[in-house]
């Protein structure tokens, strides 16, 4: 039985000693969606020490700590489809982020469209598969030493595609940091 996800949360309140916040903007020319993947991209020069994230830009990328982009907390302008969850944060907006530690549990987080992956059976997930970046800020099975960043803990198939989330036709999924 598939797992019911929740329409606005990325993390819930139960593993909040699991994750600190770190907030920023997005990068120049970048669009992030609650649920990628994100990694930093520099520091705005505008504002000091502010960091500017960016989905992450590698497939199956070694040593990476699970940073997600998490809902806004107020919700979202008239322009938006109304649900936290689809917010669009473009370049320059504020966002906020969650650096996740092991154990960590993700609901709502995207897996790739397999349309769009060198292998499309990389974006057909099982329980307890092991998870990796892809390079829109999505995650696909993978099995590069290091570059584990979670497991499953429901099945997904999203290998043709067709899960509209995201802004990159992702599906969603529950997950947990290793």
């Amino acid at each position: 039985m598939p797992t019911t996800h929740s329409d606005v949360k990325i993390l819930g309140s139960a593993d909040s000693e699991l994750y600190s916040y770190q907030e920023g903007v997005v990068a120049a020319g970048e669009t992030i969606y609650p649920g990628m993947v994100v990694e930093k991209a520099g520091e705005n020069s505008d504002y000091e020490e502010t960091p500017e994230f960016q989905p992450v830009s590698s497939v199956e990328k070694i040593g990476e700590n699970f940073m997600v982009a998490l809902e806004p907390d107020t919700p979202p302008h008239s322009n938006d489809t109304g649900l936290p969850i689809q917010h669009e944060y473009t370049a320059g907006q504020s966002i906020q982020v969650a650096v996740c530690q092991p154990g960590c549990a993700v609901q709502n987080a995207l897996v790739a469209d397999g349309g769009v992956l060198t292998t499309a059976s990389d974006a057909n997930v099982s329980y307890d598969d092991a998870l990796g970046s892809n390079d829109d800020g999505t995650l696909q099975k993978t099995t590069a030493g290091g570059s584990v960043l979670c497991r499953a803990r429901e099945a997904v198939d999203n290998s043709s595609g067709g899960g509209g989330a995201g802004g990159v036709d992702a599906a969603r999924i529950n997950v947990e940091v290793v």
